[in-house]
């Protein structure tokens, strides 16, 4: 329970503005969302795309495992991928990082 609370915490935390920086510089492997965007518009099933799918998979796996979320609802690659082709469709300035923190906020509602 309390480990719940405290990941619930974090990620409000870290879903702020003002820590946005902060994520970014605290998590690794992620790349600009304009980036991301790009690769995926050229090729769906291109390596790049496909690599920060997942990325952000192992994010959920990683985030799931320590708060002890079920993820069954994002369990499909492709899903992830339409969910964090929209973030960054939507927030073309941040990163898959931001990304993998909105699908986590969705997965925990």
């Amino acid at each position: 329970m309390i480990r719940n609370f405290i990941l619930i915490l974090t990620i409000t935390l870290f879903s702020s503005q003002a820590y946005s920086e902060k994520v970014v510089n605290w998590s690794k492997g992620h790349i600009a969302c304009e980036r991301f965007i790009r690769f995926c518009e050229t090729n769906k099933r291109s390596i790049n795309c496909q690599s920060h799918t997942s990325y952000v998979m192992g994010f959920l796996s990683s985030a799931s495992i320590v708060a002890q979320i079920p993820i069954e609802k994002f369990n499909d690659s492709e899903a992830i991928k339409s969910a964090l082709i929209e973030f960054c469709n939507n927030n073309p300035k941040k990163h898959t990082v931001h990304g993998a923190l909105s699908i986590l906020k969705e997965i925990m509602k």
